[in-house]
């Protein structure tokens, strides 16, 4: 596999077409199927907008397909590249919205729907990163604070009183769950004492849960 092959599969992986990359890039149309050489000034760009991209994958085949540090120069590829490229993690920043009406099943995170993305090393083990809307659960949160999120199955272990964002047949809610009044019910709860609590029946009403493991809050 050469390196516009890596970058074709990387394309795939993204789950974005070939025209939206170049748009995405500044390449021309068709770069793929008219260049020769990749070029480390199109590389350059290439990663400038795909920094989780790994240089050194892409060029010898080396590594993994993701996560590379900004410190990669390609104009600076006959030197060993391991001087540049490291793996770190970036998580994508989604809103809360993009959860809903998902199909029941893996938790699937389109690229479209991805804002931006940040490294936390403190969040190494979230998916994904969204932002409060509403008051129901203020004072724990309140709006516009950035919650971290890692996935989990309903048939896990279930923290009882611990925060979830929750994809439910009601929208995406940010609750903490507790334990209903059988194995077949969950209660989902609100800090802010405005909201009355939630009975759902987690087979028929939940499609997704995430589990909070930190918060970004700006003052």
């Amino acid at each position: 596999m050469n390196s516009k092959e890596r970058l074709l599969s990387f394309i795939k992986y993204k789950g974005i077409s070939k025209r939206k990359f170049y748009d995405a890039c500044g390449l021309s149309n068709a770069f793929l199927d008219k260049v020769g050489n990749i070029g480390a000034g199109k590389l350059e760009q290439i990663i400038s907008t795909y920094p989780e991209l790994n240089g050194e994958w892409v060029i010898t085949g080396k590594g993994e397909m993701l996560q590379t540090t900004e410190t990669f120069n390609p104009q600076q590829v006959n030197e060993p590249l391991h001087k540049y490229v490291t793996t770190i993690k970036t998580i994508p920043l989604i809103p809360i919205d993009a959860l809903a009406g998902l199909a029941p099943g893996e938790l699937v995170i389109k690229d479209s729907d991805i804002e931006s993305r940040y490294t936390v090393p403190d969040f190494a083990k979230a998916d994904f990163l969204i932002r409060v809307k509403g008051g129901s659960m203020y004072p724990k949160y309140s709006s516009g604070d950035v919650l971290a999120c890692k996935k989990v199955s309903k048939t896990d272990f279930i923290q009882w009183n611990k925060t979830y964002v929750i994809d439910t047949s009601q929208g995406v809610l940010v609750k903490r769950i507790l334990k209903g009044k059988d194995d077949k019910h969950w209660i989902l709860r609100s800090e802010n004492k405005d909201y009355q609590d939630i009975d759902v029946n987690p087979e028929k009403d939940i499609h997704h849960i995430n589990i909070v493991i930190g918060v970004i809050r700006l003052e």
